[in-house]
C-alpha cells in the first residue's frame, strides 16, 4: 500500500503530536522558521504553526500535503525528503519523525542555523518477540541518533531511547541545539 493510499484511508489522521515536541513547541519563539521533513499528515507542522512559527512541511505524499493545506496556511511542498534542497543555516528547527534516511543527516545538520535545533523521533531496532518486523534499513541502532549529533557541536537537550512493552517498538527521541561557538553558554530548552 502506498503512502497516498494510507492517507486517503485516514490511517494517520488521528495521530497526535508527540509529547516531547508539544513541550518544545510551547517554548519556541513565534518567529522561528521550522522545517518538518517527511511530515506525513502534518501533526507537528500544524502544531508549530498554531504556536505562530513559520512552518515549511515537506512530504512525498500529495494526499498528505493536500490535507495539511486544507487545515492551515503552512507552506508545503510535495517532494521526497532526499530530493528537497535545504539551504545551509536556514532553519531554527528541523523536525524528522518516524522517517529514516541516513544520507540526510549531513544535510539536516547543515540546514540548522547556529543556535537552532533538530528534533527527531525514529524507530529503533527491536527484535523482541511480539514486536512487528520492519526493514532494518529504516531503524536506528541504540546510540546511533546521538552519535549523529555529537558534542561539542551539538548540545543534547532531550535524549531518550524508549523500550515500551511489546508489541510497541522502541523509539529514539532527540532534541539537540547547534552550538554558536567554542564555549557556548547554552541553556537547555526543556
Amino acid at each position: 500500500m502506498t503512502w497516498d493510499e494510507r492517507y486517503r484511508k485516514d490511517e494517520c489522521a488521528d495521530l497526535q503530536p508527540m509529547t516531547f515536541l508539544r513541550t518544545l513547541a510551547d517554548r519556541m519563539p513565534s518567529e522561528a522558521l521550522v522545517l518538518d521533513l517527511a511530515c506525513g499528515a502534518g501533526r507537528h507542522a500544524l502544531l508549530f504553526a498554531e504556536r505562530g512559527c513559520r512552518v515549511l512541511a515537506v512530504d512525498s505524499s500529495a494526499v498528505a500535503i493536500d490535507s495539511i493545506r486544507s487545515r492551515s496556511r503552512v507552506d508545503t511542498f510535495v517532494c521526497a525528503a532526499e530530493d528537497f534542497e535545504m539551504t545551509e543555516g536556514a532553519f531554527d528547527l528541523v523536525i524528522v519523525t518516524m522517517f529514516l534516511d541516513r544520507g540526510l543527516f549531513p544535510k539536516i545538520r547543515a540546514a540548522v542555523k547556529r543556535g537552532g535545533r533538530v528534533a527527531m523521533a525514529i524507530p529503533l531496532v527491536d527484535e523482541r518477540e511480539g514486536v512487528k518486523a520492519m526493514n532494518p534499513a529504516y531503524l536506528l541502532k541504540p546510540g546511533e541518533l546521538a552519535a549523529e549529533f555529537p558534542d561539542p557541536q551539538w548540545m543534547h537537550e532531550h535524549l531518550v531511547e524508549t523500550r515500551p512493552d511489546a508489541p510497541s517498538r522502541g523509539i529514539a527521541e532527540l532534541i539537540a541545539k547547534k552550538q554558536k561557538g567554542r564555549n557556548p553558554q547554552a541553556r537547555p530548552l526543556l
